[in-house]
This record gives C-alpha cells, structure tokens and sequence, in this order.
C-alpha cells in the first residue's frame, strides 16, 4: 500500500501544543498518510498578507505560502494559524468578507492538495457548543483536505486522469464531513458527527487515485478516513464532563440524591441506603462511559 506525506505547518506564534499529539494521534489510527510535524518552522505570509495586519490573512495571499508541485518530496500541506482567515473586500483598504475555518484551492489537482487552517473562530466561539478540542476540530479538517486533494488526483481503470474531477465536498447537508459549511454554524453538527455519508463512501470506495506517481486504492482511502473520523467523532471525558455539568436540571437530581443517601447513611447506618449509594454511583460511572463511547444526540 502506497503511502502519502502529509507535512503540517504553522502560520503565527499561537498554535497550540496539541498539534503534535495530533499528528501522532493521526499517524497512530491509520497507515495510508504519514503526518509530518513541522509546527517548529514557521510559515510567513506573503507581503499582501502582511499587510492586511494579522488577526487577518487574506485568502488569495496564503494560497501561495508553500508550493505543490509533482516534484515536491511531500504529497499534501496543510497550515495551521490562530489567525483570523477571511477574504479582503478591498487588498488596500479595511474591508473585510466573512470568516473561514479554512481555505484552498481546488481549481486543479497540484493546488487541491493544499490548505491553511484556522483555530480562531473555532476556540472563540465553536468549540463549547460542539464539545469537541481544537485538535478533534483539525482532525476532521485534515479529512476534508485529504478527501478534496484525492478526489481531483482520481484516474480510471487504465490509470489515466479522469476527464472532469470532481470534489467530494457538496453543498446539500447530510450530516457528511464533506458537507459544505456555508453556515458557520453547521460546521458544530459536521465535527459531533463526523461521519461519511453513504453517497460519499460509494465514491470514495470504488475510486483510485494517483498522487505524485503513487497509486492509492479508493477502499483504502476510505479506512483511513474512518480511523481519522473517529478520533474527532469520540468526546473526551473532560468534554462528557462538560456536558453533564451544563445539564442543570440532571446535575442538581443527581446531588440530590447522592446527598440524601449520604445523610440518611450517617444518621441511620442504613445497609440498604449503601446499596442505593452504591447503585447510583455505578449508574453514574455507566453514564459517562456510555457518552464516551457511544455518545448520545446531544452530544453528537
């Protein structure tokens, strides 16, 4: 099985430590794309980027902050910034177009398979609604990456590039991680479910890609993107602790119960009352392990 260089870079100071465990993490779950860290040299934007004065990068600008090209030693790079990304209304002046989580160019098969990512937006505002760590959020970005970057590199039986590639990523919503976020806000339901839809995994299945002269089979592709999707798909306990300490009414039930048990074994030395104790504890434990594991609607 071929196996496809993934260099991760970082635009700013302000990239967080995770991003390391990250690319273990990722590198660890599946064995089609090797991750490589490269958080200790920083990218520069170029001088029209600069001069739209981070928190702001313009889109057009960090296009071109590293090249792709068949003769370059890593197959895709993807960007990482605290910055705010969004398009300039006008490169001399302080318009500003909306936010992005993320940017690239699809408009062929050599810049496909690269992006610029962006934190901001997500720690600000995203993640306490989503329940899930910043490096959960970038998991499932890595995959839209991945999944784009292969969809324009896709040949035929005979090995030859297909005519018109297509993207995966489509603008109806279904509960994909290749649904087009158009919406900032639905990009909370894409990271609490992320997940293939069936039309994307019958794509991605029966497809065979070629990158830099390698070729990766499509069912490949798709186990490898399974493993990466449930790294973001499974909350973290202290997320499930989140949640449950954001449900007031459950919250309050429960120390009230385990407050009355508590009092009523201190004063009558009840054994049935420690057998209650004990019930409801347990019934606690299996909670949390239930929403780690197998998590509810609520939380994705």
């Amino acid at each position: 099985m071929a196996v496809l260089r993934v260099r991760v870079w970082r635009i700013g100071e302000h990239v967080t430590g995770e991003l390391d465990d990250l690319v273990r993490r990722l590198n660890r779950c599946q064995d089609l794309f090797r991750f490589e860290s490269m958080i200790d040299t920083e990218l520069v934007p170029p001088p029209e980027a600069q001069a739209l004065k981070p928190p702001f990068c313009a889109d057009a600008a960090l296009y071109r902050l590293f090249p792709v090209d068949p003769g370059d030693d890593a197959d895709f790079h993807a960007a990482i910034t605290s910055y705010r990304i969004s398009t300039a209304a006008d490169m001399e002046g302080p318009g500003y177009d909306i936010d992005y989580f993320g940017l690239c160019d699809v408009s062929d098969p050599v810049s496909a398979r690269k992006a610029v990512f962006s934190t901001a937006l997500w720690e600000q505002r995203y993640e306490p609604q989503a329940l899930r760590d910043t490096w959960q959020y970038l998991a499932l970005m890595f995959v839209f990456l991945l999944g784009d970057g292969l969809a324009m590199n896709e040949v035929d039986a005979r090995g030859e590039p297909v005519r018109d590639p297509r993207r995966l990523s489509h603008i109806e919503f279904r509960w994909c991680c290749f649904d087009y976020n158009d919406d900032l806000d639905s990009i909370v339901q894409s990271v609490r479910k992320a997940r293939l839809c069936p039309l994307c995994r019958r794509r991605i299945a029966t497809a065979r890609y070629r990158v830099n002269g390698r070729t990766v089979e499509g069912r490949d592709a798709l186990w490898a993107f399974d493993a990466m999707l449930l790294l973001a798909r499974r909350p973290t306990l202290h997320n499930v602790f989140r949640y449950l300490h954001g449900q007031a009414i459950t919250s309050l039930a429960f120390f009230t119960v385990m407050v009355s048990v508590l009092i009523d074994v201190v004063l009558r030395q009840a054994d049935g009352s420690l057998f209650v104790a004990a019930g409801v504890l347990l019934v606690f434990v299996a909670a949390l392990f239930w929403l780690r594991y197998r998590p509810t609607r609520g939380l994705g």
